[in-house]
């Protein structure tokens, strides 16, 4: 598990939300984020990725 100081995780939500944003407007589907209101990504062994999506 990563540990962040709180403007480190400010920062990290803000770039994982910007690329989230960035991957809906591309028209990718199946859009996953470990933010809140959004679905968790699927686990990959003992990781949780912060953003996952599939290429239409």
């Amino acid at each position: 598990m990563v540990v962040r100081t709180l403007e480190e995780s400010g920062k990290h939500e803000t770039m994982v939300r910007m690329m989230l944003n960035h991957f809906k407007d591309q028209g990718y589907a199946n859009l996953k984020a470990d933010l809140e209101n959004e679905t968790l990504p699927d686990q990959i062994g003992d990781y949780v990725p912060d953003l996952t999506c599939k290429q239409k």
